[in-house]
Formats: structure tokens, C-alpha cells, sequence
């Protein structure tokens, strides 16, 4: 096993051990260009379990070994990683602004994994403004580049916002179908991570509905997920949605048990 493949496992398996034991044999070594791919995969296991500053650091850190050793693509892919964190604070200037250093490497590469990531950001920031058709053009593209890389994850995410427009929208079959569609790129172990978004969002549908009973298992699959993935916001967002229904249904106890949980999960993750 190349030291690569053995921090990818690392990340694969959320074992910051195995990321940082392969880092430190690449730096024995002195082989810088493998030492920052291997930062990059450390720097998105801290963007996976929500350590946001470490997140931001490591990718920096990423971004000028990258440009030490001339490897334009790795540093733009450091660049992408940070408006991903960026975009959870919805600082939405840093994001156009890590976009604008980012995408010119791509389309001077020809790299569609890269160029799939440009439009996906650029779909996420309409979305959440409510501009429906903005977000499905970029969306598109995003699907176009994200299938000529072959990239499964970025294909699972995008469909699922597909379906959470479909949702917004009152397409509940064409949505429930989008989300059926991401979970089959999600299917491998080290896709826990969107796999518990596509659950739990199943479970805010059928919970909008009333199908109440289906929903608990859907948050139930979604919380196992995150754990499995060591995200706590998505272990909070689940925790949380079970206790509304409970609080609904007038099972007071059981929802401020739930709450509790809740709170501590989404401390956890705003501590980071």
C-alpha cells in the first residue's frame, strides 16, 4: 500500500492516525509531492468532521507546498476545499473569491473534477436563495463535469440537491427519485457522509406529509450514518428532527431528551 493510498483509507475510515502516520513517513522521506496530496486528504478529513479552522489552516498549508512543487491542479483543489468551508459560514464573498483563484487552473487543465466542483459552489449560493433555476443550470454543468471525471461522490451531492429543489418545488416524485439517484453513488463504506444527508432529507419529506413512523426511521438511518462519519452537525440534525415528531406526537419527555442530545452535538460541532 503506497503512502496515499494508506492516508485515503485514513480518510475513508475517519482515522486521523493512519492520515498523519502517512504524512509523516512522506515528510521522513523527504518527498514533498506526496506530502501535500497527503495534506490535502488531512485537510478534508478536518472539512468532513466539521474542525473548520484546522480545515482552513491545513488546506493553506496545502495550497503553497502545492505551489512549491508546481502542482497548479493540487493547489486549485486546496482552493475549492476552503470555499467549501467557507460556504458553511455563508461568507459567500470568500467562496467567489477561492472560485476565482481555483478556476482558471481547471480550465486551463481540462480538469472536468475540478470544474465540476466550480459549478456545484456556484449552484449551492442561488439555492439557498431561493433561485431555483440558477441553481439547476449550474447544477447541470456540474453533472456534466462531475460524469466525464467519474467523480461518484460530487454526483451523489448533486443530485441530492436536485432533489431538494424537486422538494421546494412540490415535485415530491421527482424528488424522492433524485434522492434514490444519489444514494446509488453513495454506496460504497466511506460515503456515510452523504448518505446520512439523502436519509435525513427522506425523513423531512415524509415527515412533512405525516408519514411520522417512516420518518423516525429515516432520521433513525441518518443518524447512524453520521455517526458512522463522525460529523456531529448531521448527527445534531437528526437527533433534532426525531425530537419534533416526538414533541408532536405529545411525547414531551422523549423530546427534550432528544433536544439535549441535539444541543450537545451542535456544540460540539460549533466548537470547532
Amino acid at each position: 500500500m503506497t503512502l496515499i493510498s494508506a492516508a485515503a483509507e485514513g480518510l475513508r475510515l475517519r482515522d486521523e492516525q493512519k492520515i498523519t502516520a502517512a504524512l509523516d513517513n512522506a515528510v521522513k522521506q523527504q518527498n514533498a509531492v506526496t506530502a501535500a496530496e497527503i495534506r490535502l486528504i488531512h485537510a478534508n478529513y478536518f472539512f468532513f468532521t466539521v474542525q473548520n479552522r484546522r480545515a482552513l489552516e491545513e488546506y493553506e498549508q496545502v495550497a503553497q507546498a502545492a505551489a512549491e512543487t508546481g502542482d497548479e491542479i493540487l493547489s486549485a483543489l486546496a482552493r475549492i476545499g476552503q470555499a467549501d468551508v467557507h460556504f458553511r459560514s455563508s461568507d459567500y464573498k470568500r467562496v467567489t473569491e477561492m472560485i476565482a483563484k481555483a478556476e482558471p487552473v481547471f480550465r486551463r487543465n481540462a480538469f472536468d473534477e475540478g470544474l465540476g466542483h466550480v459549478s456545484r459552489l456556484r449552484g449551492h449560493m442561488p439555492f439557498y436563495a431561493g433561485d431555483y433555476e440558477a441553481s439547476l443550470r449550474y447544477f447541470a454543468e456540474a453533472l456534466k463535469h462531475y460524469e466525464k471525471a467519474g467523480y461518484a461522490f460530487g454526483l451523489g451531492s448533486v443530485h441530492k440537491y436536485l432533489g431538494d429543489i424537486q422538494i421546494e418545488r412540490g415535485e415530491n416524485e421527482q424528488a424522492l427519485a433524485e434522492y434514490d439517484r444519489a444514494e446509488r453513488y453513495f454506496r460504497t463504506p466511506e460515503d456515510a457522509f452523504g448518505l446520512g444527508w439523502v436519509f435525513w432529507a427522506r425523513g423531512v419529506f415524509h415527515q412533512n406529509v405525516g408519514n411520522f413512523e417512516k420518518a423516525l426511521q429515516l432520521f433513525d438511518q441518518a443518524h447512524a450514518f453520521f455517526v458512522s462519519a463522525k460529523y456531529p452537525l448531521g448527527v445534531g440534525n437528526a437527533l433534532k428532527s426525531e425530537a419534533d415528531i416526538y414533541r408532536f406526537a405529545g411525547d414531551a419527555e422523549r423530546a427534550l431528551e432528544y433536544y439535549e442530545k441535539a444541543k450537545h452535538y451542535y456544540e460540539a460541532a460549533e466548537s470547532t
